[in-house]
């Protein structure tokens, strides 16, 4: 009975292990090596919203100028990060009718020139955000394929109208669904993506990101002299690497594996203690059988 549980506890602690196992080691669907995160509050330095869209852009301008920058951008949430998520923004298609009930709300994402680029997502139709996507052009958006299977199912989302928050966009490009958030979740959510330039909200909150042709760390010098070149006294939080980010919600996984670890190697000792404990206690009980043996030649 005793080698029976642990047998059991045993191969629970090997399935549950193996899953957490397999979401580490899962495509999140973004690239997460050689990128430096940082973030900026413009608004609370005293920035308005017109010289913040003009400091995002001259910066951008700097960074991705910079020796050893292979990217560079903006954003309101990193994938995989807690900062910025949850916003959520009251959206309609012109032609869609919703279901009965049916909440027409989407988690929305205000993002710079390149964003997908320099985070290594997959476009699968159109392009990407561009430096032209300001507060004087159309509106433009990107959705991610789940949107854009769940709202436009027979016809290309590509070049289709949205209203956001009764502002008019056209839908320039379609992305490959990442890990927005939990790298355990399998099931994607629909996530709308809106130029940064065009109006975000808390416009001055971003995050920088930089993509590195080397690695993450090489970026901390060239971005802290853009940032004090044009503005000394701003200053910069949670500088660290995307990996590290990132690795934050690894470490809710990796705990229990550990810990599950932990269990299966203490069952497999139960069951040794146990088995050695009959098989000696066995033996014991037959000594005078094996004296007689011994004494009889065997």
């Amino acid at each position: 009975v005793q080698l029976g549980i642990c047998f059991i506890v045993l191969v629970c602690c090997g399935l549950l292990t193996r899953s957490a196992l397999n979401i580490v080691s899962r495509n999140v669907g973004f690239n997460r090596a050689n990128c430096l995160t940082a973030t900026l509050d413009l608004e609370r330095s005293g920035y308005d919203q017109k010289r913040a869209t003009a400091f995002e852009s001259a910066l951008l301008g700097r960074l991705q100028n910079a020796p050893g920058v292979a990217g560079a951008t903006l954003t309101t949430h990193l994938p995989m990060g807690d900062w910025g998520s949850g916003n959520t923004q009251d959206f309609s298609i012109p032609g869609y009718v919703p279901a009965k009930g049916q909440e027409m709300a989407v988690v929305t994402d205000f993002d710079g020139p390149e964003f997908f680029h320099v985070m290594g997502i997959p476009l699968l139709r159109g392009r990407d955000f561009a430096a032209q996507d300001n507060a004087n052009a159309p509106g433009v958006a990107i959705v991610n394929a789940t949107m854009a299977k769940r709202y436009w199912p027979k016809g290309d989302a590509v070049g289709s109208a949205i209203v956001v928050n009764k502002q008019p966009h056209r839908i320039v490009g379609v992305v490959h669904d990442y890990a927005y958030h939990d790298p355990s979740k399998t099931d994607p959510s629909p996530v709308l993506y809106l130029p940064l330039a065009q109006g975000a909200p808390g416009y001055g909150y971003v995050i920088v990101a930089l993509r590195s042709r080397t690695t993450a760390a090489a970026m901390r010098e060239p971005l802290s002299q853009a940032v004090a070149a044009m503005d000394g006294s701003l200053p910069m939080e949670q500088v660290g690497s995307l990996e590290s980010v990132t690795g934050e919600l690894y470490e809710l996984e990796r705990i229990p594996a550990e810990l599950l670890g932990v269990y299966a190697l203490s069952s497999v000792l139960v069951a040794m203690l146990g088995l050695y404990a009959v098989i000696a206690y066995s033996v014991t009980e037959r000594q005078r059988e094996f004296a007689l043996r011994m004494a009889l030649g065997s």
